[in-house]
């Protein structure tokens, strides 16, 4: 083996430690992290403050719905004939639509099979 023979002692690692290298880098981090916490508490109390409440704007024209109070009334008017009305969906194949408690009597009434109606 050429030149110098190692022995057991220097076999394996040293366990020096750089302390003062490893101290500078978690203050650095540390540091680092305190800026970062800072920085963004102060951007976020920027960004986010609100000088004056929120404007309720209306749409520009054109407005298709003059006035939409009216036309909810009328839809649903409308829903509620078509949940409470009887009509027909497909007349060629025998399809009705009922009202909704009439449904629901039909399928109580059908759905027990131990217990007759009374």
């Amino acid at each position: 083996m050429g030149g110098r023979a190692m022995s057991q002692r220097d076999a394996h690692e040293s366990y020096a430690v750089a302390a003062r290298r490893l101290h500078w880098v978690a203050a650095i981090l540390a540091a680092s992290l305190a800026g970062i916490v800072l920085l963004m508490y102060v951007l976020a109390h920027t960004w986010l403050r609100t000088t004056s409440p929120p404007i309720e704007t209306v749409p520009p024209s054109p407005r298709l719905q003059a006035n939409p109070n009216v036309d909810l009334a009328a839809e649903r008017r409308r829903e509620e004939g078509m949940l409470e009305g009887y009509a027909w969906v497909d007349r060629k194949r025998s399809i009705a639509r009922i009202p909704v408690q009439r449904a629901m009597e039909i399928l109580a009434r059908g759905s027990g099979k131990a217990g007759q109606p009374r």
